[in-house]
C-alpha cells in the first residue's frame, strides 16, 4: 500500500511539472520554428556580433559589461535553435532545481516574464542561491556565489552590502580578511581581467554608457509610484525620493521585526524601492521562497503578472501590477517572525 501511494505521488508530482513546463516548451518551439527570438535575445545577439564583427563594444543598447558581452559572443557563434533554446530555457531550469524540482515555481510570474522577453536576470539568481548555501565567512564558495551576480553589478550591491556586514565583524574579532572576502574580490578581479583585451580601462567604457533609467520595466514599488507622481525617472528628486524610500522602509521594518533585519527581509525591501530592479530581475528571490506561506504569496501575488502578460503585455501602465510581489514578501517575512517569535516565547519556560 505504501508503495503504491509513493508511486501515485510520484506520477502526479511528474504530471504537474509536465504540464508546468508545458506552456515554456511550447513558446521556445514557436520561436525556434518561426526563427525570431524575444526582443531582448535579439538585442544580446547584436551584441555579441560586435566583437566577431570588429565594431564598438561599448555604444548604442549596449549595457551590459564585458563579460556578459562574450557570452552574448558565444551564443551568437552557436546555430540560433540552439542558441535560442540555452538563452530561454536554462534560467527555467535553474529556478526548477533550485526549488528541488517542484512545479510551483514555473508559475512565479517573473521567471515566466525573464523567459517570454529573453533577459538576463538567471546570475543573479545563481549567485544569491550560492551565497545562501555557503553564508560561513571562512568559505570561499559564498564569496564565489557573490561575485557571479557582479556579472549585473546592480544587482550585487545590497547583496554585498549585507554580506560585507559579516566581514567586518569577522575582521574585528579575528584581524583577517574572511576567505568569502577575498573569493568574492578574486571573481570580480577575473571579470575585470577578462575584459582587458577590449582595454585596461572597459569599466570607464561601460559606465559611459549605462541603460537611461526608464518607466515600465521597474519592480519596485516606491520608484513607479515617483512616477505616477509625475517625477522623471533618474531624476535628482527621483532618485532622492527612492533613497528615502530605501531608508524608511528598512528602519521600519526593522523595527517592526524587533530590531532583526534577515537577508531575506533585506532584499524584498530592495525590490519595493530600488529603482534598477527590473521585473524580471525578481527571480533573483526565488531562492528565498523557501517556505509555504511566501510560496504561496508569491504566486497569488502573481496573478495579476500574468494577467497583463497574456493580455496586455504591451501597457506600460499595466506592468504596475509587478510592483505588489515585493511588498507582498515583505509582509508575509515580517509575519512569519513575528509569530515565530510569539511561538518561541509560548515555549519558553516562565522564569
Amino acid at each position: 500500500m505504501g508503495k503504491k501511494r509513493a508511486l501515485s505521488k510520484s506520477l502526479r508530482l511528474f504530471l504537474f511539472n509536465v504540464l508546468a513546463f508545458l506552456p515554456y516548451l511550447l513558446y521556445i518551439g514557436f520561436v525556434v520554428a518561426n526563427n525570431r527570438g524575444p526582443v531582448d535575445y535579439e538585442t544580446f545577439m547584436e551584441i555579441g556580433s560586435r566583437i566577431p564583427l570588429g565594431k564598438a563594444v561599448f555604444a548604442g543598447n549596449s549595457y551590459y559589461p564585458v563579460p556578459f558581452v562574450y557570452l552574448f559572443t558565444l551564443l551568437y557563434w552557436l546555430p540560433r535553435p540552439v542558441s535560442l533554446v540555452i538563452w530561454l530555457l536554462t534560467p527555467v531550469v535553474a529556478a526548477w532545481l533550485i526549488v528541488g524540482k517542484k512545479p510551483w515555481v514555473l508559475f512565479f510570474g517573473p521567471l515566466f516574464a525573464n523567459f517570454l522577453g529573453g533577459q538576463s536576470a538567471l546570475f543573479a539568481m545563481l549567485g544569491l542561491w550560492s551565497y545562501l548555501l555557503n553564508r560561513d565567512v571562512k568559505r570561499w564558495s559564498g564569496g564565489i556565489g557573490l561575485g557571479i551576480i557582479a556579472l549585473k553589478p546592480h544587482l550585487a550591491v545590497f547583496p554585498v552590502l549585507y554580506a560585507a556586514r559579516d566581514w567586518l565583524v569577522s575582521i574585528w574579532h579575528t584581524r583577517k580578511i574572511p576567505k568569502q572576502a577575498l573569493g568574492f574580490s578574486g571573481v570580480v578581479l577575473i571579470w575585470y581581467l577578462i575584459g582587458v583585451p577590449i582595454g585596461w580601462d572597459w569599466p570607464v567604457q561601460w559606465l559611459s554608457n549605462l541603460r537611461p533609467e526608464s518607466f515600465r520595466p521597474q519592480a519596485g514599488i516606491i520608484p513607479r509610484t515617483l512616477v505616477l507622481l509625475g517625477m522623471e525617472p533618474g531624476s535628482t528628486y527621483f532618485w532622492v525620493g527612492a533613497i528615502l524610500g530605501i531608508i524608511v522602509l528598512v528602519l521600519g521594518c526593522w523595527w517592526v521585526n524587533q530590531r532583526r533585519m534577515p537577508m531575506e527581509l533585506w532584499m524584498f525591501i530592495i525590490a519595493c524601492s530600488f529603482p534598477l530592479m527590473h521585473d524580471y530581475d525578481l527571480i533573483q528571490l526565488i531562492p528565498f521562497l523557501v517556505t509555504p506561506l511566501r510560496r504561496r504569496w508569491a504566486l497569488i501575488a502573481s496573478i495579476p503578472l500574468w494577467l497583463v502578460m497574456l493580455f496586455a503585455y504591451a501597457n506600460d501602465q499595466a506592468w504596475f501590477v509587478v510592483t505588489l510581489i515585493p511588498p507582498v514578501l515583505v509582509g508575509v517575512t515580517l509575519y512569519e517572525n513575528r509569530k515565530q517569535k510569539l511561538l518561541d516565547a509560548a515555549q519558553t519556560p516562565a522564569a
